[in-house]
């Protein structure tokens, strides 16, 4: 039997044996971290495939980055399994971050991820995911073609405190260690409280939008708020007036999930760098995540923000 052990983080893998299923059972670590910067390796699953190979495909937890998959190639010495490479020969191996791959009737090449939405389908692209159960109102990708427009849903007594248990937020993975995610945004003139923008969340999060008051006044804000699944506050770090409805919102994720937000509207030529680091946060098992949301306390159809892209770039 193959059994994770020693917890989330810092854990192990183990194998028990038996010659009956009623035991008695010998217990073994086969993988763990040793001198590797793999951490828990651990609560995966061992594949043979039809060229009489073994592998093992693992987890390790990264935090705001979250669960990174890993294939590590595995043996058998004395009927017990050997995962990763046994470099001090003790029978426990240690996960790899390189090795050949596993053999194939076919020959694949290493493809990567179409990250970037244009919003030019009639459907959602699968790297989004709904933040709970969705619902075919909360959007549009035909209404203004080109755009994904995200009608404004309530502002509740829960969300209006901090934004950890509304659905309609539109999330993406985060994709790498680093990068740039670059997004457009306008909302339509309205006289309703309301407040769209791009998110980096998790437990802790912030986001870079527009916020508008009962009055139609339009401002740009920096919000954050940490400790968010226990309730905390959302609080207002910078604001200034907004003069037009339109923004280009950027998040720059620097390696140790590091964030930095700027924005730049129509005229100006260079982003603005608003706020200062912040450092992102796993959300509930599962790792930090970017998002589109809009809210308003007059929500419907007349009330929406519409997003021109999302784009990635690498850093230099």
């Amino acid at each position: 039997m193959f059994a994770p052990a020693g917890g989330v983080d810092l854990g192990w893998q183990s194998v028990f044996r038996a010659k009956k299923i009623t035991g008695p059972y010998e217990a073994k670590v086969v993988m763990a971290q040793g001198n590797s910067v793999i951490n828990g390796p651990h609560q995966g699953a061992w594949v043979h495939t039809q060229f009489d190979e073994d592998w093992f495909i693992h987890f390790q937890s990264k935090q705001a980055y979250g669960r990174i998959t890993h294939l590590q190639p595995m043996r058998w010495d004395n009927d017990w399994p050997i995962i990763g490479i046994d470099k001090n020969g003790n029978g426990t191996g240690q996960p790899v971050l390189q090795h050949t791959k596993p053999r194939s009737k076919i020959n694949p090449q290493p493809t990567s991820i179409v990250d970037n939405d244009e919003f030019n389908s009639a459907e959602l692209s699968l790297l989004w995911q709904w933040n709970a159960n969705p619902s075919n109102s909360w959007y549009s990708l035909t209404d203004n073609p080109g755009f994904l427009r995200l009608y404004s849903q309530p502002i509740t007594a829960q969300n209006n405190t901090n934004l950890w248990s509304t659905p309609s937020l539109l999330l993406q993975k985060i994709p790498a260690e680093q990068f740039a995610f670059t997004t457009t945004l306008q909302v339509n003139k309205t006289s309703s409280a309301s407040s769209s923008g791009l998110i980096l969340f998790g437990e802790d999060y912030a986001w870079i939008g527009i916020k508008t008051s009962t009055t139609g006044e339009q401002q740009l804000v920096y919000v954050h708020c940490f400790n968010a699944r226990k309730g905390c506050k959302e609080s207002i770090v910078e604001q200034q007036p907004l003069t037009q409805p339109y923004l280009e919102l950027k998040v720059v994720l620097q390696p140790g999930a590091t964030a930095i937000f700027s924005y730049r509207t129509a005229a100006s030529a260079e982003f603005q760098i608003i706020g200062e680091h912040f450092q992102a946060k796993k959300g509930r098992w599962v790792g930090a995540k970017l998002a589109l949301f809009s809210l308003s306390q007059t929500p419907g159809a007349s009330n929406y923000a519409d997003f021109d892209y999302a784009r990635y770039d690498t850093l230099d």
